[in-house]
């Protein structure tokens, strides 16, 4: 249903939009049932609280749909009192869907903001908040505070707001979290990729180009410091970090930053994770067809790395179809050898993951 009410309302004309904003505004926040004919609602029905009952606080995720989907032309009503409730909602309710629905809607909204004081504070109270939460180990609310955190760096992030530098800053620090380490890895993953429902042009959404290059410039620098002052313990979660960065980033500029990085991505194919190797092997993968000058020089480490991977079938069979697709061209070599060996390999990458294969 989500899905659709997104669609229906990014293509709403001014009025209506509007309107519907209006309405929905009024419904969330005042408990305004009277447009909604034939309704089995109480009244005043509380949606955005977390002592009511668990599926009416995940139809939050309604209200993500409509509002951050409108037009960035269309004024929502009463929005500080709405981002104050979406707030709350997000740091303090213990439903999953719930309180991510809540931190993406406010994100929604702070992404489409006009620039200025009202923003800017509301958003420096969310985060004074937020880290507080963060800082406090013992808290019960961390994972509810972090998710906001992730939502809202995203949002300021797409459209260069200032602010987003503290936010960021944050997630790196979060890298030598003993609880929240792996997660705050896995959240560069999400600042850096597109999102379906929320935040993108189809949702209105204010997204700089080449915002990814941006944010990698700016930080790269600060992840290698990171990695090379943390323990030995925390270093995956570096390695992590920076492969899903590195993962998003357009071809060119891989192959350009590549032999300032090319240290560390042959570490990270050491690290026990797996979904750092993948995610690693990933980004290696569109420079080994023409390798630059600097993956050459260190060609027989990143052999004997990747040999080390070969004992997980599991690892390397998502690279089945290209590697089978490359080894094509060896059988028609002018050398037998060369053939012979071609057709070996292939041979041996038809069998990976089949019944009987290694």
């Amino acid at each position: 249903m989500v899905p659709v009410i997104s669609t229906s309302c990014s293509r709403l004309q001014p009025t209506l939009a509007g309107q519907t904003a209006s309405r929905a505004v009024s419904l969330f926040l005042d408990g305004d049932v009277s447009f909604l004919p034939g309704n089995s609602f109480p009244s005043n029905i509380q949606l955005l609280q977390q002592a009511d009952s668990w599926s009416r606080s995940q139809m939050v995720c309604l209200l993500l749909g409509c509002v951050c989907s409108l037009p960035r032309s269309v004024e929502v009503p009463r929005v500080d009192d709405l981002m104050a409730a979406l707030e709350e909602m997000s740091c303090t309710c213990s439903h999953p869907l719930a309180y991510t629905s809540a931190a993406k809607c406010y994100a929604g909204l702070a992404n489409k903001r006009p620039q200025g004081d009202s923003l800017d504070s509301l958003i420096q109270r969310t985060v004074k908040r937020v880290c507080g939460e963060l800082d406090s180990a013992s808290s019960p609310l961390r994972m509810q505070a972090f998710t906001l955190l992730i939502w809202v760096a995203k949002a300021l992030l797409l459209r260069y707001h200032p602010l987003f530098t503290t936010l960021t800053d944050k997630l790196f620090s979060l890298l030598d979290d003993a609880a929240l380490g792996p997660a705050a890895a896995d959240g560069f993953w999400l600042l850096m990729s597109d999102s379906a429902d929320i935040l993108n042009r189809g949702c209105h959404g204010d997204v700089r180009i080449m915002y990814r290059q941006r944010f990698f410039s700016e930080n790269s620098a600060k992840l290698v410091s990171g990695f090379n002052a943390a323990p030995q313990e925390k270093k995956p979660n570096y390695l992590k970090a920076l492969s899903n960065i590195v993962n998003k980033l357009p071809k060119q500029v891989q192959v350009t930053e590549l032999p300032a990085l090319l240290s560390l991505l042959l570490e990270a194919l050491t690290c026990p994770d797996p979904g750092v190797q993948a995610s690693t092997l990933s980004c290696l993968e569109p420079v080994l067809a023409d390798p630059p000058p600097a993956l050459v020089q260190q060609l027989e480490a990143l052999v004997s790395r990747l040999l080390s991977l070969t004992g997980c079938p599991a690892m390397v069979l998502p690279f089945r179809t290209r590697v089978l697709r490359a080894l094509a061209r060896p059988l028609d070599d002018r050398k037998r050898l060369v053939r012979r060996a071609a057709v070996k390999a292939r041979g041996d990458w038809f069998l990976l993951g089949s019944p009987g294969g290694s």
